[in-house]
């Protein structure tokens, strides 16, 4: 059995001494001395013992500041998660994606799809459920996402729009990302060990509208708010 604290350290187990051996006859149940020169230096393999993997997230600079939408838009960015692992390498699970903004029907029939990327890698896509609010969960164990001890990746949400004549209503806001830290799951491959997201990670709102508005200033040159 190793201790939590014995992590992070390396460790050789041997046998130092004759006098460290005890054994017996069966038969008669006498002692008997054993014979043995240990060498100096000399056990088992080194083995080091490292603690159970780590998830620390945070939403990436990427992700997309507040904006406009208009409906019927496909692969908009929504939300941009980042990934650093710790202590083990660790293949991540489960992500369950929870529908933010008005977090109502409203703003849930403005999403006609949900796809989840690992950087430009698509590793998943679903449609949001009929809860309150709604969510879709990916098991993306299978996806073969690996994060190494210390190393960065980022998960990419994006979503396909309806247009108006299909659940799209004017003025409904939309966010999506992570409501709770246990939304996003990974498992340890040495420990086996199944492990938490540090934090949630919720997307800026987005307001979907039939077109962008467009201003003409006095000079006489169109801009455009987005």
């Amino acid at each position: 059995n190793v201790d939590a604290g014995s992590a992070g350290a390396d460790y050789v187990f041997r046998i130092n001494a004759s006098a460290d051996i005890a054994s017996s006859v069966a038969s008669t149940n006498s002692e008997v001395e054993e014979m043995m020169s240990p060498t100096a230096g000399t056990g088992g393999q080194l083995r080091t013992f490292i603690g159970v993997g780590a998830l620390s997230t945070a939403l990436d600079q990427s992700s997309p500041p507040s904006d406009i939408v208009v409906g019927g838009k496909s692969g908009v960015l929504l939300t941009a998660i980042k990934l650093i692992g710790a202590n083990e390498t660790l293949q991540l699970a489960t992500a369950k994606l929870t529908l933010g903004g008005d977090g109502t029907p409203l703003a849930a029939g403005a999403i006609k799809k949900v796809r989840l990327y690992e950087g430009s890698r698509q590793i998943a896509e679903g449609t949001l459920n009929a809860d309150t609010p709604p969510t879709v969960t990916f098991d993306v164990a299978s996806m073969n996402v690996t994060i190494k001890d210390k190393e960065t990746k980022y998960l990419n949400v994006k979503a396909d729009f309806n247009d108006f004549a299909n659940g799209a209503v004017s003025g409904a806001s939309v966010a999506i990302g992570f409501a709770n830290a246990s939304d996003l799951s990974a498992k340890g491959v040495s420990s086996g060990r199944v492990v938490y997201a540090s934090s949630a990670g919720m997307g800026n709102a987005f307001i979907v509208r039939k077109s962008i508005p467009i201003f003409y200033w006095r000079s006489g040159i169109a801009r455009s708010l987005s």
